[in-house]
């Protein structure tokens, strides 16, 4: 809520075809075509193009790691099914603590560079744990990505409200989120056939690095974005709040 900001001026974009009702969205048009035009918008904008990647990357690895969970946990740790659920426990407290921390980085204007470092936190831990197998390095990585799940989190949640135009709004976050969903289930078919292909530690290792190196890339950019968006104007009355 305290990152929510008004949306970006000059960002061109296809104005709608039919009648518009109370809220800025169109009517009518069918759900196919509003999420088709969520994406066009996506795709013309670059910063927003690669706010859906950096998601896609996060859930590509996270669709991947209900995988290889299952893997840990039968053979690496010997705890049979059961073990899974608690993995996902230790992860899922971790992202608890990793909420509160960015609580404190709302105001840091560095949106940007915070998700690309969250898409680091899920992809180096794998390769970490791909190079040092054991029960340590396991549950060392689950926590170290379930701490950076919410630095993606804010970006993912706070960037489009800031680039993408009120009237189309909607169908952006439909475009982005469905972009990181399809990226999930993308992740959960592959990593089977990765595991068979070139070996479990092989296959975490490799998607482990593409997602890595990938994320690296989008660094420089997203810290230019940083500079452009402005704070929101109300901020200072939120933070002036004891």
């Amino acid at each position: 809520l305290v990152a929510s900001v008004k949306p970006r001026q000059g960002v061109a974009v296809d104005e709608p075809d039919g009648p518009v009702e109370d809220g800025g969205e169109p009517a009518g048009g069918g759900m196919l075509r509003e999420l088709a035009a969520g994406f066009t918008v996506v795709g013309r904008d670059r910063d927003l193009r690669t706010v859906a990647l950096l998601a896609a990357a996060q859930g590509f690895v996270w669709g991947t790691l209900t995988v290889y969970t299952v893997v840990i946990a039968v053979e690496m740790l010997r705890t049979g099914p059961e073990g899974v659920g608690f993995l996902d426990a230790v992860m899922g407290c971790a992202t608890i603590v990793g909420g509160a921390v960015m609580l404190r980085r709302v105001g840091k204007g560095r949106l940007g560079q915070d998700m690309v470092v969250g898409v680091l936190g899920w992809s180096l831990p794998m390769i970490g744990l791909a190079a040092f197998p054991s029960p340590a390095t396991v549950f060392m990585a689950l926590i170290v990505i379930g701490l950076s799940d919410p630095w993606v989190n804010l970006g993912l949640e706070t960037i489009p409200q800031r680039l993408a135009p009120d009237e189309v709004i909607s169908r952006v976050y439909g475009a982005v989120d469905s972009a990181l969903v399809g990226a999930m289930a993308l992740g959960a078919a592959v990593a089977p056939v990765l595991i068979h292909a070139v070996g479990f530690r092989e296959s975490m290792a490799a998607v482990g690095l593409v997602i890595a190196l990938y994320a690296l890339t989008t660094l420089r950019q997203m810290r230019l974005l940083d500079g452009r968006l402005a704070e929101p104007v109300h901020v200072p009355l939120l933070q002036s709040v004891s």
